[in-house]
């Protein structure tokens, strides 16, 4: 059950990727090339942890007894792998927050400029 929902989490992840490229080439974005970049980052460790959730399901052991009959390294191979995509996955709310901050930023920058524009049209109609 969980491979065709993984199948799909990666082929949108991709799709989404695509159209915001698109949609900051053609100028329909009012974002800065760093949040671009950013994105581009995040939605690529973001395929990874996917991937690595998909992969997991044909190469790592089964939990429960399959797990109990490996051998003590390879229970820390298994441990360091996931702790890998754990650690992959911190990064990526570290990397939202930094796309959030500049995001409010810009809003503020663009709220700011906004109203100056406003100002400005209200003194030209006195």
């Amino acid at each position: 059950m969980a491979k065709p929902i993984l199948a799909a989490a990666i082929l949108a992840v991709i799709a989404a990727v695509v159209i915001e490229v698109r949609a900051y080439k053609q100028g329909r974005r009012r974002i800065t090339r760093g949040q671009v970049r950013i994105r581009i980052i995040t939605a690529s460790l973001l395929l990874l942890v996917l991937l690595m959730a998909f992969i997991s399901e044909y190469v790592l052991p089964s939990r429960g007894e399959g797990f109990q009959k490996l051998s003590r390294h390879e229970k820390s191979l298994v441990i360091s792998y996931w702790l890998f995509c754990l650690a992959v996955s911190f990064s990526l709310i570290v990397l939202a927050m930094a796309d959030l901050r500049i995001c409010l930023i810009n809003y503020a920058l663009h709220r700011k400029e906004m109203r100056g524009v406003s100002e400005s049209g209200m003194e030209h109609r006195n």
